[in-house]
């Protein structure tokens, strides 16, 4: 098992404080972009590449339907040989400490997105890994209910993505 280090908690630290400086909402726009500058680092002693933001949107946006999937924390790792230039396979023990610093106890709520099939075979793709950890507006950890497509918690009059694109474009006359 991979152990955690102090400088690997100080970077921690340092990012998560970064990540509440502001969230990604998914829209590009030279704010995200600053943003998204203060929220990835390098790790060197463990050739860590590390994205941490706060995420808004997930729901309002049509992406999800159940709304406990709104807002999370996500942290983006992938591994890298600094001294060759190129990109290391993917550690999980090395990831798994990775997100105990960030997320401490809340490690058990993780939501963990891996690499797909059609990227394993994508040459020049490094292998990334995703965990997000969703909140609650308080911006606590939660466990959300159900799956993220149920509409068993959603206002009646919400729109999936889809349905935003199909009325906006019969509005517009398309």
């Amino acid at each position: 098992m991979a152990i955690l280090t102090l400088s690997m908690m100080k970077l921690a630290k340092i990012m998560l404080h970064n990540a509440r400086l502001g969230f990604f909402d998914g829209q590009v726009s030279s704010t995200h972009t600053k943003y998204f500058r203060k929220c990835t680092r390098l790790h060197f002693d463990t050739g860590t590449q590390l994205i941490f933001t706060r995420d808004v949107g997930y729901h309002t946006s049509g992406w999800f339907k159940n709304p406990d999937y709104e807002r999370c924390y996500h942290l983006s790792l992938s591994f890298h040989d600094l001294e060759h230039g190129t990109y290391r396979a993917f550690e999980p023990e090395l990831a798994s400490a990775w997100c105990s610093a960030f997320y401490g106890d809340a490690v058990t709520k993780i939501w963990e997105e891996g690499w797909s099939d059609k990227s394993k075979n994508t040459p020049g793709l490094v292998e990334s890994r995703h965990y997000r950890v969703f909140c609650n507006p308080a911006w606590l950890a939660i466990l959300p209910r159900g799956e993220v497509y149920t509409r068993d918690f959603t206002d009646k009059h919400w729109l999936s993505w889809s349905d935003k694109q199909y009325y906006d474009r019969k509005r517009s006359g398309s």
